[in-house]
Parts: structure tokens; sequence; C-alpha cells
């Protein structure tokens, strides 16, 4: 998040998967699930401009990779997939030189995030903030269980790892 949104209060908001815009053609589908990219927007509410969209892809289908954020990563969720042309294995991470549109390519599922940079962030588990001390804020209040629940995602509470 943009250091001027980063302490705002934390919200949920749930759509159904049926709201989401996608396109599919010639075996690749495309999904944007918060933000916008391929020329489709999703309503879930973002903080800044930025993409997270899922790609799904079979019969060794093709997808170029939307270039409409400045920084851009692929994600592969399962395979066998190729990124320009270079093997993408299941749980890698490829991080897109800014303004290129590389081919995803293949037999699986990949997630795309990006967006406008926003300067340093430290992350720990699910906490990312451009402040330590912000962080261990949060450590402390998780463990007291003060964040708000998520309907229907709240059992069973999720320690903090140690």
């Amino acid at each position: 998040m943009p250091t001027e949104t980063e302490n705002g209060a934390p919200f949920f908001e749930h759509h159904a998967a049926a709201t989401l815009p996608s396109d599919g053609q010639r075996g690749a589908t495309v999904r944007v699930v918060a933000g916008n990219g391929w020329g489709m927007r999703a309503p879930v509410a973002v903080s800044s401009p930025l993409v997270l969209a899922e790609l799904e892809l079979t019969d060794d289908a093709s997808v170029a990779i939307d270039d409409s954020h400045p920084e851009r990563a692929v994600l592969a969720v399962d395979g066998p997939l190729t990124l320009g042309g270079r093997a993408l294995p299941g749980g890698q991470l490829a991080v897109l030189t800014p303004q290129t549109r590389p081919r995803l390519e293949g037999h699986g599922r990949a997630m795309v995030l990006g967006g406008a940079p926003v300067g340093p962030r430290h992350i720990w588990w699910n906490f990312v903030h451009s402040d330590l001390e912000c962080i261990d804020d949060a450590k402390r209040r998780w463990t007291r269980q003060e964040f708000p629940k998520v309907p229907g995602d709240h059992e069973p509470w999720v320690p903090l790892p140690s």
C-alpha cells in the first residue's frame, strides 16, 4: 500500500467469482481478481493502482502478460508453464522487466500481481509496512486477537509463527 494509506483500517469485502471479469480465448482464461489488467477492472476496492489476476491455460495455450503496471511478477501455481520461453516451475515467482509483455505458455495456472512502486517495505509473515515498529505492534495485536474477524474465515484462529 502507498505510505499515505498503509495505516488505514483493515477491511474485507466479498465478491462472488461470477462478478469478477474474465476473458477466455484459445485455451487461455484471464480472471482479474483485483485492480485492472487486460482491459478489465475488478469490482474489489483497492488503495492504489494494481493488478491481481489468475491465468489458466489448457491445451498448451499462450497469453501475453499485461504491461499496464510498472512492477509485475508471475507466480506459477502449477504447470508445466514457460514464461518468455523459460521454464517456470510451480511455486516459483518471476519478476518481470518493466514495459515487457512476455508470453505465458503451457498447461497450468499462474497468478499475476503488480502495481506502482511504493518504496521500501518490511515484510514479516502477513504484515507489511514501511515502519518496523508498526509490524511489531501488529504482532502484539494479532497475538491478543484484536484484528477484525473475516466473516466465515476465522476458525480456527492461526497463531503467530514462532
